[in-house]
């Protein structure tokens, strides 16, 4: 018998802090460096974090600034 719930959700929670964590961190001015525009930084993270964040997850987080209109 699988338990699922609770525990199983910390893993996708996890996922969805990791992307807004790496959006935050890379369109935040720093005393070390400047920020990045929202849209280079969604570049970044769909081209070269393709491999370190959930895929699926990143396209959702566009397809919120696309429907939002955010910039």
């Amino acid at each position: 018998m699988q338990i699922r719930g609770y525990p199983d959700k910390l893993k996708e929670f996890g996922k969805i802090i990791a992307v807004c964590d790496v959006f935050d961190a890379l369109t935040t001015k720093r005393s070390y460096k400047d920020a990045i525009s929202t849209f280079e930084t969604l570049i970044i993270m769909k081209k070269e974090m393709a491999y370190h964040l959930d895929g699926i997850l990143v396209d959702f987080f566009i397809k919120m600034f696309k429907e939002k209109r955010v910039i």
